[in-house]
């Protein structure tokens, strides 16, 4: 006689929280988050600063009732920083071995030319 295990899974209740952060003085990447979830119901919050110096908050919570809700808040007042173009002055030197100037052609528009 052969018996087969009978495995019974219960539903384990998912129930978890963390926390991080980063503040890279490098890069200039500051973020944070923090999440909770117990059972069917997850809320937490992230936070970042934006490339143009603005901060971006977002609580948020989920249920499976409701659904997902999502409140963002900005803060701060936008930089955009000005680039100035440099004009680079580039010489060109004839050779006595070649005076000529040769065109390039793209791979992908030669099938064109008949």
């Amino acid at each position: 006689m052969n018996l087969i295990p009978f495995l019974c899974f219960q539903k384990a209740h998912p129930k978890y929280e963390f926390k991080y952060g980063v503040k890279d003085p490098h890069t200039h990447d500051n973020k944070e988050q923090a999440e909770k979830r117990d059972g069917h119901k997850v809320e937490g919050h992230y936070m970042l600063v934006e490339p143009d110096g603005t901060i971006r908050t977002v609580h948020y919570n989920a249920d499976k009732h409701t659904g997902f809700h999502a409140h963002v808040h900005k803060t701060g007042h936008a930089v955009h920083p000005i680039h100035h173009e440099k004009k680079v002055e580039t010489h060109h030197h004839k050779t006595e071995e070649s005076g000529s100037h040769h065109k390039a052609s793209s791979y992908s528009n030669s099938h064109l030319h008949v």
